[in-house]
């Protein structure tokens, strides 16, 4: 948590939301000072006369919107974050704000997030300011190394002939020699990395021809067989009559790991936020988690909150085999780690330890360390690293932020999930709703789905597509929501505009369920359960197997329910009959592969 008091710019027109707001971040332990405007002017005014450090943004507005507030923000205030409060807000909608700089986005029903949102979006214009300021800091290093070169208090090296003839007490340092003298009548060859060597002989060919160079990076081996990377700049000199080199040179490790991990926070923030699932989003976890911390080995494991157990749900490397394990919550340093909400790490992994005990793989490395996801104030799983040498702290603070960082994505592809199970039943509740009104029957689509998923089993379907045909058989008239009654209901023939309205519920269907990612597949389904076999079907005209597999079984499944149900223009028709009208459509409108099999599934269901 910050340790200044926040001001915080809400963009909202009713003030008893930002009250709700306001209340929810003094619980997560925030101070701030706050002001409200609701129009496109008040807000350049606020950008205008104070600095801010979020704005938290209503959507839509009678005379603002949260994606106004966005260009405004870019192109007065780049760097404050905004985030998107909405009392209701589509999926599409809320992706084009994140793409178009959103720092994040929550309902208003789900104020708990608005917490760890703030501290997220503030964590990450930090690290970018960081990133900006280290860039600068290497950039103005190098102009005053450029005026200073030949006074400043650096490391210096003097060759001649190639060889080292003095050598300054910081270089001395730099090389972790613990005499000078050491180096004297060595090369260059002598400590530079063996994979820089060209490096050395290209800059060797140009000082002899008399060329001053300038700052170059490469690597060195201390005495001790640590690797630093080095800037150095070179040039030729006379010293009593003798052409020699003057090298300086700078130690940019620090910086350069600093800068690595900078970006490096960034990338796995971005990679995260284009994840949707845990599953996803373990692979970049482990993959940034290894590259940064030098790991030999790396595990994730989360809380099962359902069954009180802990999940080791992937590893890499020397924890490879850890994936599909489970223990309990009391048990072993994971479960302390996870219980208590901190951080545990040992240097030295062959002293004897009751707890690694529990763990034997920590054993294949030096050191290991287990560090807690954090989401809000509970911890919801654990990472584990190790590696072969001791963790010090900048590995400690960066595998910190990396927990927090996965565990805050983690949690909110959980709410993902939740937000995307109560949309799939909020349809599934209008599908059914629609079954009664176009049909005598609620059980409309349920009987379809039944069908849909014995035909498909019976042509080979695996799981997950007797999964897809069955969602897709409930909600395959969803796109009936926008048919007038009149029509729909009509005791008589269609005209010809009543038949082009009917005839677009496919393509309105599909797109009603495509944005959700689980009913993904269905949508092609859907769009597709009115095409005919020999090509005169609606509404792409798709002809034979340019037609989705599980939209035919679809198509046979819905003409079958057409004939046999009640409708309010006709009595329904028996089955035996309506699968002697299918077998005579078979090879016109219907695929005769897909007719066959639902025949012999009515058959075996004793319908026929």
């Amino acid at each position: 948590m910050l340790n200044h008091r926040l001001k915080i710019l809400f963009v909202e027109d009713n003030p008893y939301d930002v009250e709700l707001a306001s209340h929810e971040l003094q619980r997560a332990g925030y101070l701030f000072d706050s002001t409200r405007v609701d129009t496109r002017q008040d807000f350049i005014g606020a950008l205008t006369s104070g600095e801010w450090d979020v704005v938290l943004a209503d959507f839509n507005l009678p005379s603002f919107h949260a994606l106004d507030a966005l260009e405004v923000i870019k192109g007065m205030a780049p760097d404050i974050p905004l985030i998107v409060v909405s009392g209701s807000i589509s999926e599409e909608v809320a992706v084009d704000c994140m793409k178009k700089g959103a720092a994040d986005y929550l309902l208003k029903d789900r104020l708990a997030r608005l917490g760890p949102a703030v501290e997220h979006a503030l964590l990450q214009r930090q690290l970018a300011r960081e990133k900006l300021q280290t860039e600068e800091e290497l950039r103005k290093s190098e102009e005053r190394y450029r005026l200073l070169v030949e006074v400043a208090p650096l490391p210096v090296i003097l060759y001649t002939d190639n060889k080292i003839e003095y050598i300054n007490p910081a270089a001395a340092t730099a090389l972790g020699l613990d005499d000078p003298a050491e180096m004297l009548g060595k090369t260059a060859w002598d400590f530079v990395h063996p994979e820089d060597y060209p490096i050395i002989a290209e800059r060797t060919d140009r000082l002899h021809a008399g060329e001053r160079l300038g700052p170059r990076e490469m690597r060195i081996h201390r005495k001790d067989g640590r690797v630093r990377t080095i800037e150095a700049s070179s040039t030729p000199v006379s010293v009593e009559g003798a052409v020699s080199v003057l090298t300086m040179f700078r130690d940019v490790t620090a910086q350069k790991q600093r800068q690595m991990e900078l970006e490096a926070i960034m990338t796995i923030s971005d990679a995260l936020r284009a994840a949707t699932s845990p599953d996803e989003m373990t692979p970049v976890i482990l993959e940034q988690a290894a590259r940064l911390l030098e790991a030999r080995g790396v595990g994730l494991a989360l809380l099962d909150d359902a069954g009180g157990e802990i999940l080791f749900t992937d590893g890499m490397g020397e924890y490879a085999d850890i994936r599909g394990e489970r223990q309990l919550m009391e048990e072993g340093v994971t479960g302390t780690v996870i219980r208590t909400m901190q951080r545990f790490v040992v240097n030295d992994t062959s002293r004897p330890d009751e707890l690694l005990l529990n763990m034997e793989r920590t054993q294949r490395t030096r050191a290991a360390a287990c560090a807690p996801l954090m989401d809000q104030e509970r911890a919801i799983g654990a990472l584990w690293v190790g590696k072969d040498t001791p963790f010090e702290a900048d590995d400690l603070r960066l595998l910190t932020v990396i927990c927090n960082v996965a565990g805050s994505a983690i949690q909110r592809s959980y709410l993902n999930d939740e937000i995307e199970g109560n949309f799939i039943e909020t349809v599934l509740a209008l599908a059914k709703t629609l079954d009664v009104r176009d049909t005598r029957t609620s059980n409309h689509s349920h009987n379809m789905a039944a069908w849909a998923e014995h035909t498909a089993a019976r042509l080979g379907a695996g799981a997950d597509d007797q999964r897809v045909v069955r969602l897709a058989a409930l909600l395959h008239d969803i796109g009936k929501i926008g048919v007038p009654d009149e029509i729909l209901r009509k005791n008589g023939p269609l005209t010809p505009d009543e038949r082009a309205v009917i005839q677009k519920h496919p393509e309105i269907g599909a797109e009603i369920v495509a944005p959700v990612k689980k009913l993904a597949d269905v949508a092609p389904i859907i769009r597709g359960h009115h095409e005919k076999w020999d090509g005169t079907g609606y509404p792409r005209r798709l002809k034979g197997d340019d037609i989705p597999l599980l939209a035919r079984v679809l198509a046979v499944v819905d003409a079958y329910a057409a004939i046999v149900e009640d409708r309010v223009y006709r009595a329904g028709r028996e089955p035996a009959e309506a699968l002697r009208e299918l077998e005579r459509c078979a090879g016109s409108d219907f695929d005769p592969a897909v007719v066959s099999a639902f025949a012999d599934v009515l058959k075996e269901m004793g319908e026929v």
